[in-house]
């Protein structure tokens, strides 16, 4: 599978400079995508701890009722010239050289990064995992889960008790549904929470540069709430709940706290669901 982008900004064209003709030729870049999904798995589901991190590229983590354990899929993806398809290549296996899913002391870590070394007109900086894919059995979890260049999705997700879902993107939006405690943030995107608060749950969310949008059942507590955006709060189907709002609800019956903050630039909105 491919798609061609343009590389630099060359034009195609002839100049008359002086008596003389120049031409520049357009370089066009391709990018490639392994045919095949790389597949990784881990023992049965045992309660560990789930760490995942893509260097380059989207991440999504997602429950499944069928599944038994943690199980992985990705495919490698680099740039190179229309017609120098090998190199790409070669960096693909070299990105696939870095995707592992290991255990150890309690732990599960799923890791996929760029290649190490440039070949011919593919580099190293566009190389990375394409859709790199964890499916987790549906129980409650203790999951970090980052891309560092790319967005992310958490589907139906669950807190283990006293767990707080770490879900970022250093550089693209994060979409996400959780049950229990749950932290979630982008340096640079729009971030979007569907949260379910559990008794004693603390959940945060916020962008450094972007909109956030949180939304909440009609009936939700908690005894701290703080809300803040730099271009204004939206508050759409709670009568009872302002930018200023403190708390919700009877304390002690909810959340410990919900916080949920948007950039300067940014605007939070904060709904009924």
């Amino acid at each position: 599978m491919r798609a061609t982008v343009l590389s630099s900004f060359a034009l195609l064209g002839v100049f008359a400079l002086a008596g003389c003709t120049v031409q520049a030729t357009i370089k066009t870049q391709t990018k490639f995508v392994s045919q095949e999904s790389a597949k990784g798995a881990a023992a049965d589901y045992a309660g560990e701890e789930i760490a995942v991190t893509n260097a380059n590229g989207s991440l999504t983590v997602e429950s499944d009722a069928a599944a038994t354990k943690v199980s992985v899929t990705m495919k490698a993806v680099a740039f190179a010239d229309d017609d120098d398809k090998a190199s790409a290549e070669d960096l693909q296996k070299q990105v696939l050289e870095t995707f592992t899913v290991t255990e150890s002391a309690g732990k599960i870590t799923i890791n996929c990064g760029q290649a190490a070394r440039g070949v011919g007109s593919a580099k190293t900086g566009l190389s990375g995992c394409q859709d790199l894919r964890v499916r987790v059995p549906a129980k409650a979890i203790k999951l970090t889960a980052l891309s560092k260049n790319g967005s992310v999705n958490a589907n139906n997700l669950t807190a283990a008790d006293g767990a707080v879902l770490d879900i970022r993107s250093d550089n693209g939006s994060v979409d996400a549904t959780v049950t229990g405690g749950a932290k979630v943030f982008s340096d640079n995107g729009g971030v979007t929470l569907s949260s379910t608060p559990t008794k004693g749950s603390t959940i945060s969310v916020e962008s450094d540069n972007g909109d956030v949008t949180l939304s909440l059942p009609s009936a939700f507590a908690a005894d701290v709430v703080a809300l803040s955006a730099g271009k204004g709060v939206k508050v759409e189907g709670f009568s009872d709940l302002t930018e200023k709002s403190t708390s919700r609800g009877t304390k002690g019956e909810g959340a410990a706290s919900i916080t949920a903050k948007a950039s300067s630039l940014g605007q939070l909105v904060v709904k009924s669901r």
